[in-house]
């Protein structure tokens, strides 16, 4: 109970009340803990693990109730935006991409189970580029499954109210 009360995001009241757990982690290559309050350290990595996993379960479950009562454009833009990041931070142009938009400068179109754009735009270190691609979705648009797209020029910052974006 107090492990959860530990990591529990959901109580940050809780946080604040328990008592900090204290233990250190294996130096690599080494097998024994160090364990300054005589507790069972390894039992406690445990319960964490299992809480990490919990959560980020229950996290993906709630994604896809808010995603449900979307409308299916809506979802599909959505879950497009997801995979879209994940493809384009791991993109060495752009690592550090933090917000995307697939109607910036144009709209996307959608066609069932596909998003296409060629007006999106991505933000990168405060600096947004013009950016287009092709999102493919499955039938019940909760999923997107293959994102392909390519990187425009840098959109000047005088342009960025009147388009709608910002620093």
């Amino acid at each position: 109970m107090r492990i959860a009360q530990v990591v529990s995001a959901a109580a940050p009241a809780r946080i604040s009340r328990a008592p900090p757990v204290k233990f250190l982690l294996p130096f690599p290559g080494t097998a024994r803990f160090a364990n300054p309050g005589g507790k069972n350290v390894k039992r406690k990595l445990c319960w964490v693990a299992a809480l990490v996993l919990w959560t980020g379960t229950a996290g993906a479950n709630s994604m896809d109730r808010v995603l449900a009562k979307l409308e299916p454009q809506e979802r599909a833009d959505q879950v497009c935006m997801i995979l879209g990041m994940e493809k384009v931070r791991k993109d060495k142009a752009l690592p550090h991409a933090d917000r995307m938009k697939s109607e910036v400068l144009g709209r996307a179109k959608f066609t069932g189970t596909r998003v296409t754009t060629t007006g999106g735009a991505v933000r990168a270190n405060h600096r947004w580029y013009r950016l287009s691609f092709d999102c493919t979705v499955t039938a019940d648009q909760m999923k997107a499954t293959a994102f392909t797209y390519k990187l425009g020029a840098e959109i000047p910052r005088e342009k960025w109210d009147d388009i709608g974006l910002w620093p």
